[in-house]
């Protein structure tokens, strides 16, 4: 298993590849954003390789990087979430059953959840905005089918 993580202090993420005995690769580095504050991974080109997605919370916005398969990434393509948004969280999943990966974002400086529908070329639509209700400062994200009706919910923490 390999270990991404969002350096805040840095503006960067660093990528540990493992070896499988519990050691790892010194870290590769890649500059992302202002405070980067949540990782979820995905495949946002459908080329079977991870990919992943970062949320800075300084610089309003998502932070896109493709994988290659190896452990290397392409350069990040940011995506704004909007003024004032300051998001801390991310998470990845199919949210308008096309079979393509979508992101959606907890803006706690906006109170709304937004989502970014994705083309499958890891490219995304520009971010539509849910209210979640003044002063609702939504922290976190969880997704599931929550009444079995094999459409996804979302569940926010404030």
């Amino acid at each position: 298993m390999d270990i991404v993580a969002a350096n805040s202090g840095s503006n960067k993420i660093a990528i540990f590849i493992g070896y499988g005995n519990f050691t790892f690769l010194n870290p590769m580095t890649y500059a992302t954003g202002f405070r980067p504050m949540s990782i979820s991974p995905g495949d946002f080109n459908n080329d079977t390789q991870l990919d992943i997605v970062i949320a800075n919370y300084d610089s309003e916005s998502v932070s896109i990087f493709l994988g290659y398969g190896n452990g290397s990434f392409a350069t990040q393509e940011t995506y704004s979430t909007g003024s004032n948004s300051y998001l801390y969280f991310v998470t990845v999943g199919d949210y308008n059953n096309d079979a393509i990966q979508d992101i959606v974002v907890g803006n706690q400086g906006t109170n709304n959840l937004g989502i970014f529908l994705g083309y499958g070329k890891g490219t995304f639509l520009s971010i539509t905005l849910y209210p979640t209700g003044y002063g609702s400062c939504p922290f976190s994200i969880v997704v599931g089918d929550f009444n079995n009706d094999r459409k996804f919910r979302f569940c926010r923490s404030q």
